[in-house]
C-alpha cells in the first residue's frame, strides 16, 4: 500500500518523529549487494495507530527499479529483518505500511535495487512505533432500573476521526463473551436505548469507538444494568360463597409504591382456563353473577406504572348462594271439598313457600297458579271444582327471595257428584 506524504509536511515533523538510528539488526543471508546503488535515505516518518509512513531522498540514479523494505516482526526479541515490500517505482519517494499493530515498535532498513534484483549497501536501520490504541469514550454510564429496556449514555469521543461506535452487551453470569448489539453511527451521537430485556435481570455494557479509517479502540468501562423486577404477587385473595347473585372478592394492598391497577382473571373451573376479566383500583370487587349456587374461580395481578404485571396470585374459589333445599309433600289428600297439602322442609333458611297448582283443562290445555303461604307447611286449596284433576308441588324462599327447586308433584282430583 502507497500513500504521499507531503515533503512540507515531513520536513515540519522531522525533528520530532525521525526515531534516529540503532545497532543495526541482523540482514537476510540470500542477497547480492552492487555497491555502485545509491544508498536509501530516509527523511523521517510518521507513525500512527494501524500505520507507518515513511519517505526518502529520491533515487536521481537510472540503475534503480526500486526499494526493498525490510522490518522486524514486532514480536522477535532477536530483531531480524524480514523483506516485507517491493515499492517497484524508482521515482516513488514514500512507503506505507499498514501491516503493523498498534502500540508495537519495529526496525525497519531500506536498500534500492536494480532489475537483476540486486541490492544497495543497507540504509541506517530506523526505529520506529506505532501509536497506542484509541482509548474509548472517557464518560459511559446508564440509567438504572428501567422496565425491559436499558438507557446507555457516554460522552461524545474526542477523537475527529470516530465514525461510529460499538455497543456490546452481555448477561451477568450467563454470557462468557461480550457480543455486538448495536451500531451507533456520528462520532457525536451519545445515546442508545436497549429494549426487549428480560425483568429483573443483570447486564453489562461497553463501548468501542471506530474510526473512520477502521481503528477500534480499547472497550470502555463496563457498566451494568438491572432492569426492573415485575410486581410481587397479591396476597390474601379471598372469595365469598354465602351471598345471593353475587361474590365478593377482597386481597391485601401491594405493599409497593408505583402501583397503577389491579387485573383480575375468571376461570368456570380450577385447573386452568382462566380469562382476563377486570381491571380496577381498589382491593375489593364485587361480581355480580345472575345464577344460584354458581361457582368461580379467581386470581388476581397487580400492574404498575410501567405495565409491568405481576405473577398471578394463587386461585379463590368462590361462589353466589345456593337455593335452598327443595320441600318433600308428605300427605296429599281430598277431604270436605277440598285439597289438602302437607311438607317437610330440612333447610332452616326457607322463610316462607309457594304453592304451584297446575289445573287440567283440557288433553293439552293447562293453567298454572302460585300461592304464597307463610312458614306453615301445609295448606288447604278449597278451591277446587269437582271432576277438574290438579298437581301441586311446593318451592321453599329464603329471606333473599332465592326459590328451592319444586318438591315432589302430586295429582288430585275431587270426584263429581254422581247425582
Amino acid at each position: 500500500m502507497r500513500l504521499s506524504i507531503p515533503t512540507i509536511l515531513i520536513s515540519s515533523l522531522l525533528l520530532l518523529l525521525f526515531s534516529g538510528c540503532s545497532k543495526e539488526p541482523e540482514i537476510p543471508k540470500k542477497f547480492k549487494i552492487n555497491p555502485t546503488l545509491p544508498v536509501v535515505k530516509i527523511n523521517g516518518h510518521i507513525s500512527d495507530m494501524n500505520a507507518i509512513a515513511f519517505e526518502w531522498k529520491p533515487l536521481n540514479d537510472p540503475k534503480v527499479s526500486g526499494v526493498y523494505v525490510y522490518r522486524t516482526s514486532g514480536t522477535e526479541k532477536d530483531g531480524k529483518l524480514h523483506r516485507i515490500y517491493a515499492v517497484n517505482n524508482p521515482l516513488a519517494t514514500h512507503y506505507v505500511d499498514t501491516t503493523v499493530q498498534p502500540d508495537t515498535a519495529y526496525k525497519y532498513r531500506f536498500s534500492s535495487f536494480n532489475k537483476e534484483g540486486e541490492e544497495s549497501r543497507a540504509g541506517k536501520t530506523i526505529d520506529a512505533a506505532t501509536l497506542k490504541l484509541l482509548e474509548s469514550v472517557s464518560f459511559f454510564n446508564s440509567a438504572e432500573s428501567l422496565p425491559r429496556s436499558a438507557k446507555l449514555i457516554w460522552r461524545p469521543h474526542t477523537n475527529l476521526k470516530v465514525e461510529h461506535y460499538l455497543l456490546q452487551r452481555k448477561i451477568h453470569n450467563s454470557d462468557k463473551e461480550f457480543k455486538t448489539i448495536a451500531k451507533i453511527k456520528g462520532r457525536l451521537n451519545a445515546e442508545y436505548i436497549d429494549t426487549g430485556l428480560k425483568d429483573n435481570k443483570i447486564y453489562s455494557y461497553q463501548l468501542k469507538a471506530v474510526t473512520y479509517d477502521g481503528i477500534v479502540s480499547k472497550p470502555s468501562n463496563i457498566v451494568r444494568v438491572s432492569t426492573k423486577p415485575l410486581p410481587k404477587a397479591v396476597h390474601g385473595l379471598a372469595a365469598t360463597s354465602s351471598k345471593p347473585k353475587k361474590i365478593i372478592l377482597s386481597w391485601k394492598a401491594s405493599p409497593q409504591k408505583d402501583i397503577a391497577y389491579y387485573k383480575i382473571y375468571r376461570s368456570s373451573r380450577s385447573g386452568g382456563g382462566f380469562k382476563y376479566y377486570v381491571k380496577l383500583h381498589d382491593t375489593s370487587y364485587t361480581d355480580m353473577v345472575d345464577e344460584d349456587g354458581k361457582t368461580y374461580y379467581y386470581k388476581v395481578s397487580v400492574v404498575d406504572k410501567d405495565e409491568l404485571e405481576s405473577p398471578l396470585c394463587d386461585a379463590a374459589k368462590g361462589s353466589t348462594l345456593a337455593r335452598p333445599a327443595a320441600p318433600v309433600i308428605t300427605h296429599a289428600i281430598i277431604k270436605d271439598n277440598s285439597a289438602r297439602l302437607h311438607w317437610n322442609s330440612s333447610d332452616k333458611r326457607t322463610v316462607r313457600y309457594i304453592v304451584i297448582k297446575t289445573t287440567k283443562l283440557g288433553w293439552l290445555d293447562k293453567k298454572t297458579a302460585e300461592i304464597n303461604v307463610k312458614r306453615e307447611q301445609q295448606f288447604t286449596d278449597v278451591n277446587v271444582v269437582p271432576g277438574r284433576q290438579y298437581v301441586y308441588q311446593v318451592v321453599g324462599v329464603d329471606k333473599d327471595g332465592i326459590r328451592s327447586l319444586p318438591s315432589n308433584e302430586h295429582e288430585l282430583m275431587l270426584e263429581a257428584n254422581p247425582n
